[in-house]
């Protein structure tokens, strides 16, 4: 997936052994959105996914996923970038404008529609765009293919150092509530494995009080990009 700050304890429980410590070989892949997820999931090559909690609706459908556990609240993780010198100053004048995102159905996608709604303009006040991964939508963006794009709140602040983009705003103040990233099981994993995923998250919760405790060597370590499936082999 994209490379979102919630998402590297899977880092942190490789490097430092909380996931050796439960007997577990973790191997991640980077997926480039939401979507990829999903579809990795439902082909049974991997086993678990960090993503976001719309697909979660894929459940009721019949889809043999299911979330086992919370990653994040509020998206305060994701922002809203321009370039520069765009014309657009705040999010009133998003209205009418292109957005990118990753792709269709997926979390940035239902925030860009939230946004709209929230403002006023009903559901679609701007054109979204599914521009692909974090590279293909920021490059996008300052080729002025798009007028704005949905990314990481970290890519925002690493472009705008480099006085590539403007962060117009984050993400939270359109979804307070929302509970942005979970962890998925296959069903039928879940099913067979149960041990197994209770003990990834062990792992995996164990890595996060790690962080919490050693942020600058988990800063070193979260410099990698982070994954957006996982295999585990018990």
């Amino acid at each position: 997936m994209q490379d979102v700050w919630h998402y590297t304890p899977a880092d942190i429980g490789i490097a430092e052994g909380f996931f050796a410590k439960q007997a577990l070989d973790v191997e991640i892949s980077i997926l480039s959105g939401g979507a990829k997820l999903q579809q990795a999931l439902l082909s049974g090559s991997i086993d678990l996914g960090l993503g976001g909690s719309q697909a979660m609706a894929l459940s009721v459908k019949g889809s043999p996923t299911i979330a086992v556990a919370a990653i994040a609240g509020p998206p305060a993780g994701f922002s809203i970038l321009v370039v520069p010198d765009s014309p657009i100053k705040s999010v009133a004048d998003l209205k009418g404008k292109s957005i990118g995102f990753a792709s269709n159905g997926s979390l940035l996608d239902w925030m860009q529609q939230r946004l709209s709604i929230q403002q006023g303009w009903g559901q679609h006040g701007m054109t979204g765009v599914a521009a692909g991964g974090e590279e293909a939508s920021t490059a996008a963006l300052i080729s002025h293919q798009l007028d704005a794009i949905i990314s990481t709140t970290e890519n925002g602040f690493r472009l705008e150092a480099k006085h590539q983009v403007r962060i117009l705003s984050n993400m939270q103040p359109f979804a307070p509530n929302l509970i942005t990233q979970v962890i998925f099981a296959r069903t039928p994993y879940l099913a067979e494995h149960s041990d197994g995923v209770e003990r990834f998250l062990k792992g995996w919760f164990a890595s996060v009080a790690y962080i919490a405790a050693n942020k600058e060597k988990s800063s070193a370590i979260s410099a990698r990009r982070s994954p957006g499936g996982i295999s585990c082999s018990p």
